[in-house]
């Protein structure tokens, strides 16, 4: 009767043993893409509003986007500075009220408006890369994960199968039917 028996038990417990592993990678990939998720969501929002800068979104989201530019970057500020130096420079010179002051205001606060908004849409840029970049972390675990938890649990219903199989094929029928 052991011969029987046991290799039941074993399946069974090679099958609950499949189940709890399975479970197991399941929970860990879970954890795995909730660590990634918020990069992910940093990424769209900085593609978002990348889009929206470069008139991409619904009407009115461009001046929006522009506008919480020029008050997150310190940009106002930068343009402050440089139109001081400009106008006093220009004043020490005795031309504050020419033609040429009014140029030189215009070229520093385009230069300014110019390498504040790369500066700014190349940080865009790297949290938008990092969101793809968790993105293709996040698809990846999934995909992994997804496998690996089936074929343990596969092989846990291998091991019940084998089990059950060779327990059930330890008997003798002869002696149960009187053959």
């Amino acid at each position: 009767m052991g011969d029987v028996v046991a290799p039941i038990v074993g399946g069974v417990l090679g099958r609950k043993a499949g189940n709890r592993a399975s479970s197991g990678i399941r929970d860990a990939t879970q954890a795995g893409v909730s660590s990634l998720q918020p990069t992910q969501e940093v990424g769209r929002d900085a593609t978002n509003f990348i889009a929206s800068l470069l008139g991409l979104g619904a009407p009115g989201q461009a001046q929006a986007a522009f506008r919480d530019f020029q008050d997150s970057t310190g940009f106002q500020e930068r343009l402050k500075r440089g139109s001081q130096a400009v106008t006093g420079s220009r004043a020490a010179g005795g031309l504050l009220a020419s033609g040429s002051t009014l140029r030189a205001l215009q070229d520093r606060g385009q230069a300014i408006a110019g390498e504040s908004l790369n500066n700014f849409l190349a940080q865009l840029m790297g949290l938008s890369n990092q969101g793809v970049g968790a993105s293709s972390q996040i698809a990846n675990l999934r995909a992994t994960g997804g496998s690996n938890a089936a074929i343990t649990r596969q092989g846990g219903a291998n091991a019940f199968a084998q089990g059950v199989g060779t327990g059930l094929g330890a008997i003798d029928l002869s002696k149960l039917f009187g053959g």
